[in-house]
């Protein structure tokens, strides 16, 4: 995952804000708790948004603690404990960390590959002793479907978003059961085709100076108005499921509409500004 999908904190009240970062410290000492110490330097804001949903769903009780950590060692910080949900999104975000790290692999030639593949040994080590092989086993046909589409240069944008869609899709709904499980596999679908058109745009000069696939490439430039169409029906269909959500604490559910109604708007925002300016 890529990082997108964080709050708009000027519209967070204090006491929002600091649970925010109480989940993004409960979450890191979870990963090095759960799977290693390695894996903390994989956690971005698209895992916190991932276990903001997943303790919604669940109802789960988050409690807070304060301590230090490696990072942080001089002043004391708050985190979370959330086992169930934070375990799992430890564990779920590990593979998608192993993805990432194959497909930056595939993407780069020479000294490049080389750096790739030597930062990706100690991640690809919990991908073989990962606990979730069904999930990740469906994961992989997924992101195979997407890697295929990716080497035909297929120009289908919706395809292509699909598919990593319906991979994020299994990650939010895994181990979930009924009504519940449908909503959280609506969330993690959308999440995960707003994110692969954002990143395509946000990737596309890069990718053409490169000469790395990009969807937008075989039209020779990106239709900046197209795109934000797109992305604003995607965050529509995603509000609709995120309404879907069950009662929970009341913190967790001002943060997740945040990061929904605010945040991912405005990263949007910021990502097709860039590539307007570009374009010209």
């Amino acid at each position: 995952m890529f990082g997108y999908i964080k709050p708009f904190r000027p519209e967070l009240k204090v006491v929002e804000d600091e649970l925010y970062r109480s989940i993004y410290c409960g979450l890191c000492r979870n990963m090095g708790k759960s799977i290693s110490q390695t894996y903390r330097f994989t956690l971005n804001y698209d895992a916190v948004f991932l276990a903001l949903v997943r303790i919604a769903a669940s109802g789960e009780t988050v409690i807070t603690k304060r301590g230090r950590c490696v990072v942080h060692p001089i002043k004391k910080r708050n985190y979370i404990i959330a086992p169930l949900s934070l375990t799992y999104c430890s564990r779920a975000f590990a593979i998608l960390a192993k993805c990432k790290s194959d497909d930056d692999i595939s993407d780069s030639k020479g000294v490049t590959k080389l750096c790739a593949v030597t930062k990706s040994i100690p991640i690809r080590r919990y991908g073989k002793k990962s606990d979730f092989a069904s999930l990740s086993a469906e994961i992989d046909v997924h992101l195979a479907n997407l890697r295929n589409l990716e080497n035909t240069h297929s120009n289908m944008l919706s395809a292509l978003a699909d598919e990593f869609g319906y991979a994020l899709g299994l990650v939010f709904s895994h181990e979930t059961e009924g009504s519940i499980n449908r909503i959280l596999y609506d969330i993690g679908y959308h999440t995960g085709k707003w994110i692969y058109i954002t990143d395509a745009v946000d990737d596309y000069f890069d990718d053409k100076k490169a000469g790395r696939f990009n969807p937008f490439l075989s039209v020779d430039g990106i239709p900046v108005e197209d795109i934000e169409q797109s992305l604003n029906l995607e965050l529509l269909a995603l509000s609709h499921s995120i309404d879907l959500l069950p009662e929970c604490q009341k913190g967790i559910r001002n943060i997740i509409d945040n990061i929904v109604y605010l945040g991912m708007p405005q990263t949007a925002k910021t990502v097709l500004n860039k590539a307007k300016e570009r374009n010209k």
